[in-house]
This record gives structure tokens, C-alpha cells and sequence, in this order.
């Protein structure tokens, strides 16, 4: 099935604190293998923007 993937969608992609709050939900027990985080701040009806924490590997953007 793949990496599996956790995506909230926010107001403000910014604030979100990925790095305290991705640890906790990668390793939560729904998520036996894991998962990645997604942040999604939605831009415009074409656009977004989107902050990625992958598992084991930090945020990235």
C-alpha cells in the first residue's frame, strides 16, 4: 500500500510546529509503520501550499 501519509489542512502552514508535533503522530499507534505529516495551506481554487515531514526524516518544505 505504500508509505502511508496524515494530512491536516490549516489555515497557516507556518504555524505549525512539525517538529514537536511530527514525532508524536509518525510513531502513534494507528500508524504501526509509521507515517509521513502533511501540513496543507490552501492558496487559491489552483494553489497551495504544503509543509511535508517525512518519517524518520524530518520536515521538509
Amino acid at each position: 500500500m505504500g508509505k502511508p501519509h496524515c494530512t491536516f489542512f490549516v489555515d497557516d502552514v507556518e504555524a505549525v510546529p512539525v517538529e514537536t508535533l511530527g514525532p508524536g503522530i509518525e510513531t502513534h499507534p494507528p500508524f504501526p509503520s509509521k507515517t509521513n505529516l502533511h501540513s496543507v495551506q490552501v492558496i487559491g481554487p489552483a494553489r497551495i501550499r504544503l509543509r511535508i515531514r517525512e518519517r524518520g526524516g524530518g520536515p521538509f518544505e
